[in-house]
């Protein structure tokens, strides 16, 4: 599958509000739960999603713990997650749970809408909200039913006291793309990965083009294809963990988004050590944008650590 790079999405961010009450001899230790929606500004198309249930798995009975029910989550209706950004929206407040180590953290999308640049619409068990018509289909083999395994490395779940703030970074950049060779379709595998707040470091830096002694671009970046400008805004850097993996075994790995100006930021990274680097070929259905730039290289991030990096794109070119 072709993932979706040249139009893609800031990282939308869950936090999970865990906040552990007491126990005595005669109850078992509670925790509270409270769902916060987010979003970070990027350069995005528009996408809807229609959530039907968030639940965590486990626990000391090892069964399904609803956080979001199917009732609940019907008067949310479609939400847009690219108008999330600098703001936030309430899912559920204080649903109390019992405290454990809740081995997975999963969502159950019933349907999407995603709206591309070309203002095709392509659509799950969904109807634009605008009204636009349907151009294509969007399909999710594991949106429903048992729903999207959230990737919790360590022991981000382990509810057994005191307070926690989780963050799910859902990477849609990454969530979205074409079935090779179906430019009429596009299907839906979320990436979703899990951090607990106080345990997360934060990358951030600028992106510029590589200049000379007079501060003057020695780089363009090229019309691609030609008639269609394209800037700074189109490179996406990529951490990918060392020695962290999600549970197909593969590494972690993030995408970011990078603003006009050049600046980006990956605000919840687990602390390991990451690989940044970046996406060299940019798809835009049938020509491809080509950067090679100098990056970071292998960092360490700690918890609670603060890194500001650069990135300096020394090559631009798009073919064919």
């Amino acid at each position: 599958m072709m993932h979706l790079m040249n139009k893609r999405i800031a990282p939308l961010v869950l936090l999970l509000l865990l906040a552990v009450g007491c126990s005595d001899a005669t109850r078992n230790e509670t925790a509270l739960v409270s769902l916060v929606l987010t979003d970070n500004p990027g350069d995005v198309d528009s996408v809807w999603i229609d959530l039907q249930e968030i639940y965590l798995q486990g626990g000391g009975a090892g069964g399904r713990v609803t956080l979001l029910s199917e009732a609940d989550a019907d008067g949310l209706g479609l939400i847009e997650l690219t108008q999330l950004a600098g703001t936030t929206l309430d899912l559920v407040s204080d649903v109390e749970i019992t405290a454990g180590n809740y081995g997975q953290l999963r969502f159950v999308i019933d349907g999407a809408v995603l709206e591309t640049e070309d203002s095709g619409v392509f659509t799950l068990n969904a109807a634009h909200p605008h009204g636009a018509a349907s151009t294509g289909s969007l399909t999710c083999p594991s949106c429903t039913n048992t729903g999207i395994k959230v990737l919790l490395p360590g022991d981000v779940a382990n509810l057994d006291g005191g307070a926690h703030i989780i963050v799910l970074d859902f990477d849609v950049s990454q969530s979205f793309g074409h079935p090779t060779g179906q430019l009429t379709a596009w299907v839906m595998h979320p990436v979703i990965r899990g951090a607990e707040l106080g345990f997360t470091g934060n990358v951030s830096g600028v992106v510029d083009v590589q200049r000379d002694a007079n501060g003057d671009p020695l780089v363009t970046i090229p019309e691609c294809p030609a008639g269609t400008d394209r800037d700074i805004t189109e490179f996406v850097p990529q951490a990918v963990a060392e020695t962290l993996t999600d549970d197909l075994g593969d590494p972690l790995t993030a995408t970011t988004a990078v603003a006009a100006d050049g600046s980006f930021s990956f605000p919840y990274l687990h602390p390991d050590e990451y690989d940044l680097g970046y996406v060299a070929d940019i798809d835009f259905g049938g020509s491809t944008l080509t950067f090679v730039a100098t990056g970071p290289g292998i960092v360490a991030v700690t918890s609670a650590a603060a890194l500001d990096l650069e990135y300096t794109i020394t090559s631009a070119t798009c073919s064919p």
